[in-house]
């Protein structure tokens, strides 16, 4: 079954009670990043999966939501030169 953009959710899911969450998604890429975690770390483990979702159980700590990073003009610029000239090695 092929979902539409807009069908192909990620549904995260916590209480105060439990140290664990629920990450229910449809979003292939991060189906693979989280299979390659599970892969490596066994706190992080597949409860359940279908030919277009999954759903995963992990630490709650690993949730984390963050405020956007705010940069000066002249910050931009500097990391700017910094990463042309990385590149241009």
């Amino acid at each position: 079954m092929n979902l539409s953009k807009y069908e192909r959710e990620t549904v995260i899911t916590f209480n105060d009670e439990e140290n664990t969450a629920s990450v229910y998604t449809c979003n292939k890429s991060l189906m693979k990043k989280l299979d390659k975690i599970c892969g490596e770390n066994h706190s992080f483990r597949m409860r359940d999966s279908n030919n277009c979702s999954a759903t995963y159980i992990l630490p709650k700590r690993q949730i984390s939501i963050r405020a956007p990073r705010v940069m000066s003009e002249e910050t931009k610029s500097k990391l700017s030169i910094a990463a042309k000239e990385r590149f241009s090695r």
